[in-house]
């Protein structure tokens, strides 16, 4: 993932999404069934609905890849989506370039605002017609987000018997 959002491999659009959908179809095929069987409880950062998102522009041909790449390999049982408004979120990670004294986008921040509307606009209307996902409100303050996540995956824990640290206790 990181190497395709590299700017000195210079990857086209084309070439970052197949890469981008390449790492997930093996994630997804390899390391979370693997990580599966051997945990009762497995968390990841991303999901394959990114994937659809990131290459909604790139036309039907690419959707009809991530479908036959993607769907099928696809382990989940529930999604978080952290919404948060393109508009916020691109404030929030120029903030974050700033402080860190970083100035360079990757490819994909490079494209703008509007880039980034049309992707939230995919992601959402994909989750729109999928189950078992959970919209989180993400413009409020980090540690609300987190609670409010852990909150939600406690009352999916609960029939199950398991039970997530306090975040408090933890450091969170």
């Amino acid at each position: 993932y990181e190497l395709s959002l590299d700017p000195l491999l210079q990857f086209d659009d084309i070439e970052r999404q197949l890469a981008m959908t390449i790492a997930a179809h093996r994630h997804n095929r390899i390391v979370l069934p693997c990580l599966s069987k051997q945990f009762d409880l497995v968390l990841c950062d991303r999901s394959f609905l990114t994937n659809y998102a990131a290459g909604a522009e790139l036309g039907q041909e690419y959707t009809r890849f991530v479908n036959w790449a993607l769907e099928q390999n696809s382990v989940y049982d529930v999604i978080f989506w952290i919404d948060v408004r393109p508009s916020v979120a691109f404030l929030r990670r120029t903030r974050t370039l700033i402080e860190s004294e970083t100035i360079a986008l990757d490819p994909v921040e490079q494209k703008g605002l509007e880039h980034q509307v049309n992707q939230h606009e995919a992601f959402r209307d994909r989750c729109r017609r999928m189950n078992r996902v959970i919209r989180i409100a993400g413009e409020k303050d980090y540690s609300f987000v987190l609670r409010d996540v852990a909150n939600r995956m406690q009352l999916i824990l609960n029939d199950s018997g398991y039970s997530i640290p306090d975040l408090e206790a933890v450091g969170l």
